[in-house]
């Protein structure tokens, strides 16, 4: 059995925050944040992820301004690539998610489907 004891203490903060905050008349729903703020990713994309769960470390710092996150999708890929092993395809991941034309496909039927999460 694995246990994500990070994720767990970061869903306590919130949960913490959230009833300081509604104490103080602030009720925030995290379901209704959204997840394409333009504001979010140009502060990701400078490198501002001090307090930001599993983004705040030097090499996650930047990979993520490397990558120039501006969907939530990216911030899965990196999440999931900021591994040992799979660390090594970060570069990679980045500088395809960049290219407009992936007609260079092995099998162009993937295209459509491939394209949006860069290849």
């Amino acid at each position: 059995m694995k246990f994500d004891f990070l994720g767990l203490k970061t869903l306590t903060v919130l949960s913490y925050c959230l009833k300081l905050l509604k104490k103080r008349g602030v009720v925030i729903d995290l379901l209704k944040i959204p997840l394409d703020d333009k504001k979010t990713f140009a502060m990701l994309e400078r490198g501002e992820t001090v307090g930001v769960f599993q983004l705040e470390s030097a090499g996650m710092r930047k990979a993520v301004t490397d990558m120039r996150a501006d969907r939530f999708e990216d911030i899965i890929a990196l999440v999931a690539l900021y591994r040992p092993g799979p660390m090594a395809n970060i570069p990679v991941y980045c500088a395809r998610r960049m290219v407009k034309n992936l007609s260079s496909m092995r099998f162009p039927s993937l295209n459509p489907s491939c394209a949006r999460r860069s290849g």
